[in-house]
């Protein structure tokens, strides 16, 4: 508002945009969307370290009571410290009931499954059980896999690298393909950790 103030933007001008802003993916992509065309609710944000991830986890707590199990993808870049890494999947394992793990395209330098295997030792180290820790080195099948958890009342949220892939991919998901396919492995590359 003062930056606007001061460049003398109009009052009213100021005043309609503050208005009809929202976290909507058409006006802020990758920032707190949430969607609720399923019979669960997903939420997708660009978290993609420790910092953000906690910020998230804290809105997150206050929504829980709302919604039955919370299932998260996460991810953080490989050329980030082990400690990091390792971090990421605690602060998961104490925010989600059931954590799949992915990787960027790029693994900056870390041969793949690395940094999945150190999210997912964060995460164990918690307590977290077993079978509730998946990862799965692919976006768009970690994704696919979180929304085919995912029963009515559950909060989905997914932490993309990309963004738009991953909406469209919320977009066009369909339940009713998921019942049908109970039990399936994301691609055949889920693991348990």
């Amino acid at each position: 508002i003062a930056v606007c103030a001061a460049q003398k933007v109009p009052d009213a001008v100021i005043r309609r945009a503050l208005s009809t802003f929202s976290s909507s993916f058409e006006q802020c992509p990758g920032r707190l969307n949430i969607y609720d065309g399923h019979p669960f609710r997903v939420i997708l944000d660009y978290a993609h370290n420790p910092g953000s991830l906690t910020a998230l986890g804290d809105l997150l707590q206050r929504l829980r009571p709302d919604y039955g199990r919370l299932i998260g993808m996460a991810s953080i870049p490989g050329d980030r410290r082990d400690e990091d890494i390792r971090q990421m999947g605690e602060l998961a394992a104490s925010i989600f009931d059931e954590v799949v793990f992915r990787e960027a395209p790029d693994g900056r330098g870390r041969p793949a499954g690395e940094v999945t295997a150190l999210m997912a030792e964060g995460a164990l180290g918690t307590g977290m059980a077993r079978a509730r820790v998946h990862s799965i080195i692919e976006e768009e099948a970690a994704a696919d896999h979180c929304l085919r958890l995912a029963r009515p009342g559950d909060l989905v949220v997914l932490m993309p690298t990309s963004v738009e892939a991953v909406w469209n991919q919320v977009l066009t998901f369909s339940p009713t393909l998921r019942r049908s396919q109970a039990g399936t492995q994301a691609d055949g590359q889920a693991t348990h950790v």
